[in-house]
């Protein structure tokens, strides 16, 4: 209004600036962290009952851990908002299964994420009490049972099929003891694997001394008394379970067998290089199966000496599938000459009673292979 009355002019302009003044950017006070109280229970899966002494730990940036008291309660009087990572340990129980039954994810599963937030509900977790099998090995001799290998299989789903994979192997005490510990509930076969009270190099048997090669030992011994595993009695296990397999295993003679591969051309398999006989061929597997298919835990090895396959048995039915990879060439080229790898596989079926097998034949026939071509579409 006094511009506009003409009453004041306007101040006269200083020709020199004023200095700049520096500009200070203010900074926000660190917000402090947010905690909240978490507080639970643990609980037996199998009967619901509260479990004492399990450790709760919180991983990560929280790093905590409490022991749950007599009524299966703990308590964290300050955790960090956000998501944070349990996992409960307690012996003789184990958490939540993967989902799956693959052998090696048969320990405790993923640990549990939780978000942690200003209201805190109770937290339920529940363990599971784990299974044992445990049992003795008597010899028919009476001494004790040291160092016998015990196999334990588990039944799994594999593809909607039920099959039978190894769960883990022991070795009997002094005393001939065994046990597997921490098992998961499911089906189970525990035998043992064959033992000979002498381990005699194969390098000594020829097929002139294979008669008369006779070493003592024990079959494969499945629980409680069969020689295949079609006979072997199924454990089932379920809710901290704890079974006994008792085992004992009769001395039997070991009578030594002895054969020979030849391929379709007639020419006999041995192991050499292609220096030697312009073709490299090699053993790539040597089975001995029961008369079921299923392979027993013998062990056939190559002797170089008498150019056979050989392996020590006990009196029955078996077959013994061989598999040869040869490394042969198959065009000269300028770089020099491609080879190529060919499989070969024969079986030969054979009784051992009460003597030596020292000359059977298996016929090598070609194992060929088919392409498949898999198309995967997601939807």
């Amino acid at each position: 209004d006094l511009l506009a009355s003409g009453n004041c002019s306007p101040a006269p302009q200083d020709p020199t600036p004023a200095p700049m003044q520096p500009q200070t950017q203010e900074q926000e006070p660190p917000q402090p962290t947010a905690f909240a109280q978490v507080h639970g229970i643990v609980r037996n899966s199998a009967n619901g009952q509260p479990l004492p002494r399990v450790l709760v730990r919180i991983e990560g940036d929280a790093d905590a851990a409490a022991l749950t008291d007599g009524e299966g309660r703990f308590e964290f009087p300050a955790v960090p908002l956000g998501p944070q990572t349990f996992r409960l340990l307690k012996p003789g129980f184990r958490d939540r299964p993967y989902a799956t039954e693959d052998i090696a994810y048969q320990s405790d599963g993923p640990a549990h994420s939780v978000f942690v937030a200003a209201q805190m509900p109770i937290l339920n977790f529940h363990l599971a009490p784990t299974c044992s099998i445990h049992g003795h090995v008597d010899l028919s001799i009476g001494d004790p049972a040291q160092g016998i290998t015990v196999v334990l299989v588990k039944q799994v789903i594999r593809n909607g099929r039920a099959l039978w994979s190894q769960n883990g192997t022991t070795k009997t005490n002094g005393d001939g003891a065994y046990r597997f510990a921490s098992l998961p509930q499911g089906i189970y076969v525990v035998y043992t694997q064959p033992a000979l009270e002498s381990e005699l190099p194969v390098s000594t048997v020829s097929q002139r001394s294979a008669a008369n090669v006779k070493r003592g030992g024990y079959r494969a011994a499945f629980y409680p008394d069969a020689h295949d595993f079609a006979g072997a009695v199924r454990i089932r296990l379920a809710g901290g379970d704890q079974a006994q397999a008792n085992l004992s295993l009769t001395r039997e003679t070991f009578h030594t067998v002895l054969a020979t591969a030849y391929f379709p051309n007639g020419r006999q398999f041995v192991p050499n290089s292609p220096a030697e006989s312009g073709f490299d061929a090699s053993l790539s597997a040597a089975s001995v199966m029961d008369a079921s298919g299923r392979r027993l835990s013998y062990t056939a090895q190559f002797d170089t000496e008498s150019h056979s396959i050989q392996v020590s048995l006990p009196d029955g039915a078996y077959t013994l599938l061989v598999s040869v990879m040869t490394n042969e060439p198959a065009a000269q080229t300028q770089g020099g000459a491609t080879r190529k790898t060919i499989a070969f596989v024969g079986f030969v079926e054979f009784s051992v009673a009460g003597h030596a097998v020292p000359n059977l034949r298996i016929p090598l026939g070609l194992n060929p292979s088919w392409p498949v071509r898999i198309h995967a579409e997601r939807t």
